[in-house]
């Protein structure tokens, strides 16, 4: 916390690491990130609180896990750059629950639980669709543990925006069908 209003980040700024501002709820406003940003790090906004639209400037290569995961009061439509070839899990949604539990094996089995954040629509600039980073789950079924890959990077929206002549790669790219 301590930040209040909108938050600026300037064009001299290429990396966002990680957790920079994880859990800041005093960010009410908008959250503007400069045109040079490069890459946005693992949780770098989770938890924050701005307001509006969100752009990720066409220089951006890579989103990375949770980035603005809990993002509850994001209200706006999300604008993904042109050359952003790398979405992590749960980038863009509202973790609700995590359940942990000791496997037959002794190992952790972990299941997490999204919910589609508040924004309104997906515009992607990029005419190949970006990868969708996952990480495999140990699911319980009547035939025992096994793993499945869930496309959880956005949760659900209403309508996704592509370039012209690239909707169908989108439809057939592997977790942007279900958007």
């Amino acid at each position: 916390s301590g930040f209040d209003g909108t938050i600026i980040i300037g064009n001299n700024v290429e990396n966002i690491k990680e957790f920079s501002f994880y859990n800041c709820t005093g960010i009410t406003g908008n959250l503007i990130l400069g045109e040079n940003i490069e890459l946005i790090g693992q949780s770098a906004f989770q938890n924050c609180s701005f307001t509006g639209n969100l752009t990720i400037p066409d220089l951006c290569t890579t989103i990375d896990y949770k980035a603005f995961c809990d993002c509850t009061n994001f209200n706006g439509c999300l604008i993904i750059g042109a050359n952003v070839s790398w979405i992590g899990e749960g980038a863009f949604v509202k973790q609700e629950t995590t359940t942990v539990k000791a496997t037959p094996s002794g190992s952790m089995s972990y299941t997490d639980y999204y919910k589609r954040l508040n924004y309104s629509n997906v515009y992607c600039k990029a005419k190949t669709p970006p990868t969708l980073i996952i990480l495999s789950r140990e699911i319980s079924g009547s035939g025992g543990l096994y793993h499945k890959e869930l496309p959880i990077t956005f949760g659900t929206t209403e309508v996704l925006y592509t370039p012209i002549g690239c909707s169908e790669i989108y439809k057939s790219a592997w977790g942007w069908w279900n958007i």
